[in-house]
């Protein structure tokens, strides 16, 4: 919410920080290694296809520590986009309109946010002398 609603307050920076990124892999690591998820991962390393993997997926995520970790995983990734987004959009000076909705769609589905993002800098950029 800072990097959308106050993208120059301490708690933009901090949230877009490094650190940030740095804590949540630490944590993703220490879950993998509490509940033995790295053999977990075996099983897709050797499966035949496609389908199995996803199959393989399927059943994973029934497991609530599996699903706890996967959870994690995607947090940390629309986070890392979201945090390109960010630092993009103070950079280039965008608009709050912009940066708000290239945020959003980060955070519900990233590389739909990161694709809006990009278009819509460059449209912003080439359209703004007209404006």
């Amino acid at each position: 919410a800072a990097m959308m609603f106050a993208p120059r307050s301490k708690a933009a920076k901090a949230a877009s920080s490094y650190l940030v990124l740095l804590l949540g892999s630490l944590l993703y690591v220490a879950l993998m290694a509490q509940y033995g998820a790295v053999g977990l991962l075996v099983p897709f390393l050797r499966a035949k296809s496609i389908g199995d993997g996803l199959g393989l997926l399927a059943n994973l995520m029934q497991n609530g520590q599996a699903c706890s970790i996967s959870w994690l995983h995607l947090l940390l990734v629309d986070l890392f986009q979201a945090r390109f987004v960010y630092v993009d959009c103070v950079a280039k000076g965008l608009p709050s309109a912009l940066r708000v909705a290239s945020l959003g769609l980060c955070f519900m589905v990233a590389p739909i946010g990161v694709m809006f993002h990009v278009i819509s800098s460059v449209l912003y950029a080439k359209l703004r002398p007209n404006w």
